[in-house]
């Protein structure tokens, strides 16, 4: 069934104010194309490309197997419809668009087209989900730009040289306990090491052994809210995904609160929380709950994205050795036995370079928050009605082959002048809501690498596979990422072959 003959079933008064709605924004939009869509939306525009139903459960049966696996859903459903693709014909509401016109189309506007703001299960009102639920990332209006700039002080370019050094002081000694040689999980150390680094320089404090549950707290965290399970049964009965994941928020909140409670006790005044306690604007700074929510999603949100990134690097690293040397030889060459620096970023070009193209490839964010519109509107000569849900993709935008020739091929050198546009690129995401933190995250991934690369080199095992999965909307291997680490000087070569999903992502051996 089209989306117009749905529509025209509804009533005829909610139908005129729509078409009311739809005028208002033409007058208002027309970078939008509203004038063409004022004349279209109502008549029959060919229906958006629809994978049919699964069995029993219709479309949400579609939208449980998308949030199961959403980096090879969309690959596979771009693949086979094209930019625009919904995800069920019984529920032609939630649309994929993918590519940098719709990316330009949409991100900007934040008006007409906000964050879908709800979480996916449902939220006891009080309870730790619930404060974990009030950051950044799940608000919208002007209640998003008020705390956006509370924030900003947080990020300033004064702040990141001395992050810059704390960054560099914790990979230090965090390395000291990786061996110099055999097999070890890339992920869970990268995740542990960038934790470390995100609450040293959030809370001011190096906690070592403990940043271990943190971590483990946040992953389940993300993997929980878009649990399939959690999503089809939310009930608290015991034993189900979705009690685990009330469960798991209430400890996450009390550790934060814990190292709240310490990190007052100290004192402190040079790290992230110091920012953001001494922002105020005429109606005050946050709340105690606003406070832990905007720090629960720094810390999450902070160390995930960059662990993955980094375990990400290594991986692509340890398939290229020829890359690796050559990085490897450019960072002794800059940098010598000293730590690397921030002043040292500048001059490693081959190494910003090959972060761009492992960015590029394996985003630590394959899809951004979702999109809802407020007013019907037309997305490539489709007509959507209103409260339809847009799904984005920087990793599909990342393989369009007219921007990125040999899209799956691992090529830092493609970087050499390559100046893509905002949409067109965007690992931080981009428009009004463009990542926060993307300024400090650029440094913290190049000097943790940098730190690493000075100590060891990194190849693949034999027989080894690599399963992509997504927790949230953060990609990362799935059960982890066994590379073998070697001292600097050791021999590399090619893998023989690399099993697993991530072959749908990028070519390998």
């Amino acid at each position: 069934m089209s989306v117009r003959n749905r529509r025209c079933r509804g009533d005829v008064a909610a139908l005129r104010c729509v078409k009311c709605a739809v005028a208002a924004i033409a007058a208002l939009s027309p970078s939008l194309l509203w004038s063409g869509a004022v004349a279209k939306l109502f008549l029959d525009l060919p229906p958006v490309p629809l994978p049919g139903p699964r069995p029993l459960l219709g479309a949400r049966a579609n939208h449980l197997r998308f949030f199961a696996n959403p980096a090879l859903t969309m690959l596979r459903l771009h693949a086979k419809h094209g930019e625009i693709a919904a995800l069920s014909r019984d529920d032609p509401s939630m649309v994929c668009a993918f590519g940098h016109r719709y990316n330009r189309q949409l991100l900007p506007t934040t008006g007409l087209f906000p964050n879908f703001a709800e979480n996916p299960l449902r939220i006891p009102h009080g309870s730790a989900a619930a404060i974990l639920g009030s950051s950044l990332i799940a608000q919208n209006g002007e209640i998003h730009r008020r705390n956006r700039r509370l924030m900003m002080p947080a990020f300033a370019k004064a702040r990141l040289a001395g992050y810059g050094r704390e960054i560099v002081d914790i990979a230090a000694r965090t390395l000291e306990g990786w061996p110099r040689e055999g097999v070890i999980d890339v992920k869970a150390r990268s995740i542990e090491l960038t934790l470390r680094v995100s609450m040293k320089c959030l809370f001011g404090l190096d906690l070592g052994a403990q940043a271990r549950e943190l971590g483990e707290l946040s992953l389940a965290y993300l993997s929980l809210m878009t649990s399939p399970g959690a999503m089809l049964f939310p009930f608290a009965l015991p034993g189900t995904p979705y009690t685990r994941f009330l469960r798991v928020c209430e400890r996450l909140v009390e550790r934060i609160d814990e190292v709240l409670e310490r990190r007052r006790a100290l004192g402190l005044d040079d790290d992230m929380l110091s920012a953001l306690i001494a922002s105020s604007d005429e109606d005050g700074g946050f709340s105690p709950n606003e406070l832990v929510g905007q720090a629960a999603m720094l810390m999450t949100a902070g160390h995930e994205t960059t662990a993955m990134t980094v375990s990400w690097t290594l991986l692509l690293l340890a398939a290229h050795p020829q890359i690796q040397l050559a990085l490897g030889e450019d960072i002794a060459a800059q940098c010598g036995d000293r730590p690397p620096a921030l002043d040292d970023l500048a001059r490693l070009e081959l190494l910003d370079r090959v972060v761009r193209e492992s960015m590029r490839l394996l985003p630590a964010t394959p899809m951004l928050f979702l999109r809802r519109s407020t007013v019907a509107f037309e997305l490539g000569g489709h007509a959507l009605p209103p409260g339809s849900t847009i799904v984005l993709s920087p990793l599909v935008t990342h393989r369009d082959p007219d921007l990125y020739p040999s899209p799956r091929r691992f090529d830092p050198d493609r970087w050499s002048g390559l100046e893509p546009g905002p949409y067109e690129y965007l690992p931080f995401g981009a428009g009004p809501r463009r990542c926060l933190g993307a300024g400090f995250a650029t440094n913290a991934i190049r000097l943790v690498l940098a730190s690493i690369l000075q100590r060891v080199r990194v190849a693949i095992p034999a027989g080894a596979r690599v399963d992509c999965g997504v927790s949230g909307i953060i990609m990362s291997p799935r059960g982890g990422l066994r590379l073998r680490v070697m001292s600097p000087d050791a021999t590399l070569r090619p893998p023989r072959s690399v099993g697993g999903s991530v072959r749908e992502l990028v070519a390998l051996a």
